[in-house]
């Protein structure tokens, strides 16, 4: 008997989906590029996935996080909900994200590469007309062709596979000794790709890609000017799983590597489908994508068993992957295309950060400085020209907005601002538009403002008996139509956020025998770091109260670092010296963390004299 097959259709996004009946509901949502930000890895307790079923009928196992009223207006969990007909289903607005994705074409000059060098690429096309043979000049195929890619690109001999060999001598002499050959370099040298007929370098575009827990950021280059094409951003489908890297492990280990790879690679494509477009190229002209992120994100893109990272002592498969055919792991480009990955630090501290320090500049500076990057992996680097030290601490979501009932990412809508005006909170809106939710730079002045007003007290409670939310805007005045509060279980979440990343900063400062008045220079990098008041995030303690020279925003240097290394193969082999010089500090094996912790789980700290160092006054209206 044929199984069964049902529609799923998504009228707000005019998408619609074939799946098997039975099929989990976030599943098929999913497969129609949608994501909810889930935080839960599938238990129903986040309800991020609250859908509403318009038409049609699903097997629900639980709704027990529902309420009732909710409930008889058809909302159901997708999470815990199977297809058992054809679906029309729509989805709230303050959950739902759609996969976020968002594409544009760089008009800035600031959008070209800062390299100063012209492009070197890790990937590219050569075109070689070759002298004939005779009797004076009477070299092999191979060798004549060898000669000519090392005269031009200045690398060593490059390696040939057989199939190319064989198909060298006809390639030659139809096209008169003139062909091009696609050359790919690692650092473990150089190697032949493809040898085509005549002058066929053409367009040639490569992809950086920053592969963060929460979100995808990617860009489309020129290999041959450097210039960014187009940009594109989009929610890391990989949510679904739960909202950490130690949930997706788990995933993985549950339900197998392949379902998590599968995801990240269809983000991907999504991305350069979208790019090519917009920047009118064609996806087969891609030569090679470069990817940074954590070490479990290219673990799980990579399609490698990642179990061990979170079992003591906590050993990755590797840190320092080598390249692969890109086609290997489902990314749609060049079918000779390549995918790098920046390497790594260690188990918890990835390519991400390899790639912060050489943007930053880290590792050139004489006085000691201090990079974080803020993100659901939080990650510590402290050092100069002659030293380096990384940690890494688990700082969840909440930071970058997908951790709060209300939250959402900084898209048209979302709440990023709050100031006190007179005892009374004024909230500011991306594109002045009516409030959706708020993303992370306003969840910071969020609290910051709310111990301000007395509203809560430094342990993150409502001083108010009784008082367990606090209404931000009213169901009447938001853009969904539906309330729009902070809970205390929100709170603490921020407060658990900031206190994992300033106990690291401690504990790191601490191992080096020093303390917060030895950073000379503190980078803030992350994809909202340029948005955080820097006022703000002292008073609540997620930053040390440090002189406000001392700080500077770096943006995402993530993908930056990916883009500087597709283009320049030496940043690329650059790259690899420094994640080995890096000291890599497990916080998994220090039983202080834990102390720092608990002393960081107040507003601003437990001990408030750190936060009277420089005279910055920071608690004078707390």
């Amino acid at each position: 008997m044929a199984e069964s097959v049902h529609i799923v259709r998504f009228p707000q996004l005019e998408r619609a989906v074939e799946v098997p009946e039975g099929t989990n509901l976030l599943d098929a949502a999913s497969q129609a590029g949608i994501t909810f930000g889930q935080l839960c890895g599938g238990t129903g307790s986040c309800k991020r996935c609250k859908l509403k079923i318009i038409e049609g009928q699903v097997n629900g196992k639980n709704r027990s996080t529902l309420t009732p009223e909710e409930v008889s207006q058809g909302f159901v969990l997708a999470c815990l909900c199977t297809v058992e007909s054809p679906l029309t289903v729509e989805a709230p607005e303050q959950f739902f994200d759609g996969n976020g994705l968002e594409t544009h074409i760089p008009t800035h000059p600031a959008s070209k590469t800062q390299a100063v060098d012209p492009p070197n690429p890790l990937t590219q096309k050569i075109f070689l007309p070759l002298a004939a043979p005779d009797l004076a000049n009477n070299q092999a195929d191979q060798q004549r062709l060898l000669d000519g890619i090392v005269e031009q690109m200045c690398v060593e001999t490059p390696a040939m596979d057989l199939a190319t060999l064989k198909n060298l001598p006809r390639l030659l002499r139809e096209n008169d000794w003139s062909v091009t050959a696609t050359i790919a370099t690692d650092r473990d040298g150089a190697k032949i790709l493809r040898v085509e007929g005549g002058d066929a370098c053409g367009s040639q575009t490569m992809v950086a890609a920053d592969i963060g827990t929460t979100s995808i950021a990617a860009q489309l280059l020129d290999s041959r000017s450097g210039d960014i094409l187009a940009s594109s951003s989009l929610m890391n489908s990989q949510s679904v799983f739960g909202c950490d890297v130690t949930s997706r492990i788990m995933a993985a280990e549950k339900q197998g590597a392949a379902k998590l790879q599968q995801a990240v690679a269809n983000d991907l494509n999504s991305a350069i489908s979208a790019m090519c477009q917009t920047a009118g190229t064609k996806k087969d002209q891609v030569q090679a994508i470069v990817c940074s992120g954590n070490t479990v994100m290219c673990h799980l893109l990579l399609g490698l068993d990642a179990a061990n990272i979170r079992r003591s002592p906590y050993i990755a498969v590797t840190t320092q992957p080598s390249a692969v055919a890109a086609k290997d792991v489902g990314i749609d480009i060049s079918p000779k295309g390549m995918l790098y990955c920046v390497p790594g630090i260690g188990s918890w501290v990835g390519g991400d950060i390899t790639a912060g320090i050489i943007e930053t500049g880290l590792h050139t500076g004489n006085e000691i400085s201090l990079l974080m990057d803020i993100g659901t992996n939080g990650e510590i680097v402290i050092g100069n020209r002659d030293w380096l030290m990384a940690c890494s601490a688990s700082a969840g979501p909440a930071l970058e907005g997908a951790g709060v009932e209300c939250g959402m990412r900084a898209t048209a809508g979302a709440i990023e601002r709050v100031e006190v005006r007179n005892g009374t909170l004024r909230l500011k809106t991306i594109g002045d538009k009516l409030p959706k939710g708020i993303c992370g730079s306003g969840i910071i002045d969020l609290v910051s403002a709310l111990l301000e007003t007395g509203i809560i007290d430094r342990a993150g409670l409502f001083t108010e008996t009784g008082k367990h939310k606090h209404i931000l805007v009213p169901a009447s005045r938001s853009g969904t139509g539906i309330e729009i509060a902070v809970t205390e279980a929100d709170i603490e979440n921020i407060i658990n956020a900031k206190a994992a990343l300033y106990a690291a900063m401690k504990l790191l400062l601490k191992r080096l025998a020093l303390d917060f008045s030895s950073i000379h220079r503190f980078v803030i990098a992350g994809t909202f770091g340029n948005y955080i008041d820097i006022q703000r995030a002292i008073s609540i303690g997620l930053l040390p109260d440090l002189p406000s020279e001392t700080f500077e925003f770096a943006g995402n240097t993530s993908l930056a670092g990916a883009r500087r290394a597709a283009l320049h193969r030496e940043t690329y082999l650059q790259l690899h010296g420094i994640a080995r010089n890096t000291t890599y500090y497990d916080l998994m094996g220090a039983e202080d963390y834990v102390e720092e912790f608990r002393k960081a789980l107040f507003l601003p700290h437990t001990d408030i004299a750190e936060f009277h160092m420089n005279g910055n006054n920071t608690q004078r209206k707390l």
